[in-house]
């Protein structure tokens, strides 16, 4: 019996096909930290969740759709991260760069692998770069507004900030990728200080100009 579209004391199809994108979701991320892009296929989602390929349709197109998802998924949790770490810290900027920092290595800590998702789990192709082109305008956003916390007399223009923003997430990036890989040997510790210094020094950055 259905009432208002609903199975009476149910959920409603809208509902379960969610919850169904959700597992698969949660399923990809596990299986991509786990084991990687080659051997995460749909088979070995439906396995993890106990769904039928069918549902993985229901969905998702193919791996691509998958992975785009997970991306919007990790990216979700480490934009809510850092700016709640930001929206607690002291307003000073060295503060607020150490809270921002220390909330996303709390978030890969918290999910050995994750970073792999993030930095080397990502195939060529058009909707995954525009997933990662997505994510990336979230941070840069969120981080050229910290800009503003600087001396007033100091404060960058938003082209600075906004410049400044993607600098230093491609030093973040590749500081995140040079520790998975082993190229360097440092402490969690030293790399949120290198990482706080960065974004300290070029907090100031001024081209003089923001035509």
């Amino acid at each position: 019996m259905k009432r208002g579209g609903r199975a009476y004391g149910g959920k409603s199809g809208s509902e379960r096909r969610d919850e169904r994108r959700a597992r698969l979701i949660a399923a990809g991320r596990a299986l991509l930290r786990r084991h990687g892009w080659a051997r995460t296929s749909v088979r070995a989602v439906c396995a993890e969740t106990g769904l039928a390929d069918r549902y993985f349709y229901e969905s998702f197109a193919d791996r691509d759709e998958l992975l785009a998802a997970v991306f919007d998924d990790v990216a979700d949790d480490a934009v809510r991260a850092v700016g709640a770490a930001l929206a607690g810290s002291r307003p000073s900027l060295r503060a607020r760069a150490r809270a921002a920092v220390e909330a996303l290595f709390d978030l890969l800590d918290a999910e050995p692998g994750t970073a792999r998702i993030v930095l080397f789990e990502t195939p060529d192709s058009p909707v995954v770069r525009r997933h990662r082109r997505a994510a990336l305008r979230r941070f840069v956003a969120l981080i050229a507004e910290q800009g503003r916390h600087v001396d007033r007399r100091k404060v960058p223009g938003p082209v600075d900030r906004e410049l400044t923003a993607h600098a230093l997430i491609g030093a973040m990036q590749e500081l995140l990728t040079a520790a998975d890989h082993g190229e360097i040997q440092v402490s969690r510790g030293r790399l949120v200080d290198h990482a706080v210094a960065i974004a300290e020094a070029a907090a100031f950055v001024r081209s003089g100009s923001n035509a």
